[in-house]
């Protein structure tokens, strides 16, 4: 860190990365099981709503709508406090922490014994790195110097 003379502290961007990674991913987590938990609440308060919108009783399909909703949801909202929060930071290596991650818990309760469980795990990774992939991920390459000097 260092103090600019109008007695601004201006804080690397590379400590500004690694915080957007751990504030994305402690983000991601909570806002993800508040999201998951309101669906499957949802589906156990008014199952014959569910049972009609997806004709008949499939808790597969509603494993998976939740994965699909609080990986998007979450996604969209670990985002979004990144961007309110830490500024300038790289965005591309909060992608990777994402992929790798999301990848290691992938594989880590691939091995659940319902098929069904093991296709809602398959869902959230895809969605939630077509995620990532769409909103940390810019078009082309992080320029070398943003604003006050080159990229730490």
């Amino acid at each position: 860190m260092t103090m600019e003379a109008g007695g601004d502290i201006k804080i690397p961007q590379g400590v500004q990365t690694a915080a957007a990674m751990v504030v994305a991913l402690g983000t991601y987590t909570l806002v993800y099981y508040v999201a998951v938990s309101l669906v499957l609440v949802a589906q156990d308060a008014f199952p014959d709503l569910f049972a009609l919108v997806l004709m008949g009783v499939r808790p597969n399909v509603v494993q998976m709508i939740a994965a699909v909703f609080g990986a998007v949801s979450s996604m969209w909202i670990a985002k979004a406090v990144c961007d309110l929060t830490l500024t300038p930071y790289q965005q591309r290596p909060v992608f990777w922490m994402f992929t790798g991650v999301l990848g290691a818990m992938t594989l880590g309760k691939f091995g659940a014994p319902s098929m069904g469980q093991q296709m809602a795990v398959v869902t959230q990774f895809v969605t939630a790195v077509g995620m990532a992939y769409a909103l940390f991920w810019r078009e082309g390459r992080m320029p070398d110097i943003i604003d006050e000097g080159p990229i730490d």
